[in-house]
């Protein structure tokens, strides 16, 4: 986050996002829920913000098993 305005260095356009990382040697994954992956967040040491969690599906019940 800047307290100041940022200009842009560059703007490209991408049409195939997965393939783009994938070239840049990184991975990309999916998860059918964000639940499992906030809270190992929130027991780790790291620094996180989750506050976009408002658009995610409601949690699961797991006391239903």
């Amino acid at each position: 986050m800047s307290r100041a305005p940022v200009v842009p260095v560059r703007e490209t356009t991408n049409d195939d996002l997965p393939a783009a990382i994938e070239a840049r040697g990184a991975e990309l994954r999916t998860v059918a829920s964000l639940w499992p992956l906030r809270a190992a967040v929130i027991a780790s040491t790291l620094g996180f913000s989750f506050i976009r969690m408002r658009h995610a599906q409601p949690r699961p019940n797991l006391a239903l098993g």
